[in-house]
C-alpha cells in the first residue's frame, strides 16, 4: 500500500471507474488520467470541478472509483488513452482478469475529502 499523505507529491496515472454510463449516448463507465498530485486531483473529481467527464457524473449523481493507480506522465497518460481500452485494464470490468503488474495499490480513507 502507498501512503498518499500531503507530503508524498509524485507523478501518476489513474482510472477512474463509474458506477454506471454518463448517459444512454454516451455509455462510457471510465476515465484515464494524470495527476503530479493524486490526492488534490481526486479531491477536483470529487468536487466536481476536475475533468469535465467527472463534473457531469457529479451532476448525475453517478458515483466512481479510483481503480487502477501507475507511477506515469503525460505520456504514458496519452498512451493508455490511445489504446482506447479501459474496460481491459479495470479490476472491475474485466474481473480482475487483467494485467496489473506495476500497480500501486492505495488506501482511499488516506485521501482527503475536503
Amino acid at each position: 500500500m502507498v501512503n498518499l499523505g500531503k507530503s508524498e507529491i509524485m507523478d501518476f496515472v489513474y482510472l477512474l471507474h463509474f458506477d454506471r454510463p454518463i448517459s444512454d449516448k454516451h455509455t462510457t463507465q471510465h476515465y484515464i488520467g494524470y495527476a503530479s498530485d493524486i490526492v488534490k486531483r481526486l479531491n477536483c473529481h470529487k468536487s466536481g470541478n476536475g475533468a469535465r467527464l467527472t463534473e457531469i457524473a457529479k451532476i448525475r449523481n453517478i458515483g466512481f472509483a479510483l481503480v487502477r493507480l501507475w507511477h506515469g506522465d503525460r505520456n504514458f497518460e496519452r498512451k493508455l488513452k490511445n489504446r482506447k481500452n479501459a474496460p481491459k485494464l479495470c479490476p472491475i470490468c474485466s474481473n480482475g482478469q487483467g494485467n496489473f503488474d506495476n500497480e500501486i495499490l492505495i488506501n482511499l480513507e488516506d485521501i482527503d475529502h475536503e
